[in-house]
C-alpha cells in the first residue's frame, strides 16, 4: 500500500469510491451513519464491534450492523450485495483502497 499518494492516484481512489458509495447509496440507504469513522481500517476484512481497539473495512462493519452481529466479514457483505458481478464497483471496498480516501468520501456524503 503506498503510503503517500501523488495528486492523479487520490484523484483515480476518489473516483472509485465515489462510484462505490453510489452504489451503496442504492443498496443500503443510510450507510454512512452505519459506519464508524475512528475505526474504520480498509485493510481489516473482519470487524469485531465490542472489542474497541478493532477496525473493520466499510463492508465488514455494514455486515456487522445489518446483521446485528459482534462480528462483521467483508466477504459475506461482498456476497450479499453481489460485487462479484461489479468488478469496477467492488474495486472500491478491497484493501488497495487508502482509508483516508475512503473516509473523505463518506464525509462528504454525511
Amino acid at each position: 500500500m503506498v503510503s503517500q499518494l501523488n495528486a492523479k492516484e487520490r484523484e483515480k481512489y476518489l473516483r472509485s469510491a465515489r462510484r462505490g458509495a453510489r452504489f451503496l447509496d442504492r443498496m443500503v440507504p443510510g450507510w454512512r451513519k452505519m459506519i464508524r469513522l475512528t475505526r474504520l481500517e480498509m485493510t481489516d476484512p473482519i470487524y469485531y464491534v465490542d472489542e474497541p481497539g478493532e477496525c473493520g473495512c466499510v463492508l465488514a462493519q455494514l455486515d456487522a450492523y445489518i446483521e446485528d452481529s459482534e462480528r462483521g466479514s467483508y466477504e459475506r457483505m461482498r456476497n450479499r450485495l453481489g460485487l462479484t458481478k461489479h468488478p469496477i464497483i467492488d474495486r472500491a471496498f478491497d484493501g488497495d483502497m487508502p482509508t483516508s480516501v475512503m473516509r473523505q468520501v463518506i464525509r462528504e456524503g454525511r
